[in-house]
């Protein structure tokens, strides 16, 4: 690894596993800088329960296996990270600004007044504002801006999706990198970092709903006119479809999770009626023939539900109309076969799988579902180069508010 290359780290902190990404920005005269992904390690981890901390040892011990895993792979060692946090940590807030123009022409401190007024809303005492994400500026008459800097007027609205967290929550996960010896650059919640990883600059445009389903729930997010315009948790994932196997055939819940992974399908139509598995027996019990098809059955009922519940959230805030690129489910169990289909049939719309994109480095090794959100991480840590959030010392709102700016600020100069 050669002088001065630029190495990021993340963290995916899921339902119950942590999986650490590290990536290596690499420099490619003539096409500018990719990223390569070069180390990944994952643990289980009892001390979490749906992505929150519920033991600091038992999460400390999972971090520090998983990154030594990384680090050996990669030949490199970490000093800091960005972390996810899943979507149900977080409340979203659409709100706006507005300030006159001091000098004639927008400036980037006319852009930070802004900002921070539109900032300025009542939180409760426990919540602090994870992303300020802008939706759209406004110069006078002139709408759909994306940077307003160095346009001529005399009034600057904005327009932002605001995403807040949790202190408490906040503070555990911090704690728990910093106690496993890393500097938390940024938590970032998870739909905004898979999004990174899986959509592309054009379907954010026409408009998307990335659902990505991990084992405790499914995160949601609608984006369109290139901004994310909404995020909602659903509380059902990969966990619920083992849950319900293992109560349908009377097996363990690890027999049960075992079964989806070998044998599952999100769609009993793609499977044949003489299709027979074999049930591992227990206590001495001799092992017991199964159809196929009535696993596939239990699978499609569940699947079923999650995509409904994601069809009446856009429904209900009438989004429908404005996904016009489909949708891309992603996350571990969206690798079920007949997952893209089901999906298809519930939605009424163009599905996808969404895997990591943009990448070098062990493709092979990343390119599943279930490593999007920690590719992602890296992608945004690659883009926006730690401005964005302002943990680790990092407390006013002022300061907050002007590492967010320059974050997003950056994609344009």
């Amino acid at each position: 690894m050669g002088k001065g290359t630029q190495v990021i780290a993340g963290i995916d902190f899921g339902s119950s596993h942590i999986c650490v990404t590290i990536g290596e920005v690499v420099e490619n005269p003539g096409l500018g800088p990719s990223l390569n992904i070069i180390g990944v390690g994952n643990r289980p981890s009892r001390g979490l329960k749906n992505g929150m901390v519920v033991n600091i040892e038992e999460t400390v011990s999972a971090i520090q296996y998983a990154v030594a895993e990384a680090e050996h792979m990669a030949g490199v060692k970490v000093g800091e990270v960005y972390a996810s946090l899943s979507g149900k940590h977080g409340q979203t807030i659409n709100s706006g600004g507005t300030v006159t123009i001091m000098e004639g022409e927008v400036k980037p401190k006319d852009v930070e007044r802004v900002v921070a007024q539109a900032q300025n809303i009542s939180l409760l005492p426990e919540q602090q504002i994870l992303h300020f994400l802008p939706q759209e500026f406004t110069v006078d008459a002139q709408g759909g801006i994306r940077n307003p800097v160095g346009i001529s007027g005399t009034r600057l609205e904005v327009k932002a999706h605001i995403i807040t967290i949790n202190s408490t929550v906040e503070q555990n996960i911090v704690k728990c990198i910093h106690r496993a010896g890393i500097e938390a650059v940024a938590l970032v919640i998870q739909p905004l970092a898979c999004s990174e990883a899986v959509l592309t600059p054009e379907e954010k445009e026409v408009g998307i709903v990335l659902i990505d389903i991990g084992a405790g729930m499914t995160d949601c997010a609608v984006f369109y006119d290139g901004s994310l315009r909404e995020t909602n948790p659903i509380p059902l994932g990969g966990f619920h479809l083992s849950h319900d196997v293992s109560s349908g055939l009377q097996v363990s819940m690890a027999e049960a999770d075992g079964l989806k992974m070998r044998h599952g399908c999100a769609l009993r139509d793609l499977v044949r009626d003489d299709e027979i598995i074999e049930i591992a027996g227990t206590s001495g019990r001799p092992s017991r023939p199964l159809s196929r098809k009535l696993l596939a059955q239990i699978l499609e009922a569940r699947s079923k539900e999650i995509f409904q519940l994601v069809k009446d959230m856009l429904e209900r805030f009438e989004y429908t109309w404005r996904i016009n690129s489909g949708a891309v489910i992603t996350g571990g169990s969206a690798s079920l076969p007949g997952m893209v289909e089901i999906a298809e049939r519930s939605l009424g719309l163009p599905v996808r799988l969404g895997v990591p994109q943009g990448i070098g480095g062990l493709v092979d090794v990343v390119s599943s579902p279930m490593h999007a959100t920690g590719v992602g991480l890296l992608l945004y840590g690659y883009k926006y180069g730690g401005k964005m959030q302002g943990l680790g010392g990092i407390k006013t709102t002022s300061q907050r508010v002007k590492r967010m700016v320059q974050g997003w600020m950056k994609e344009f100069f």
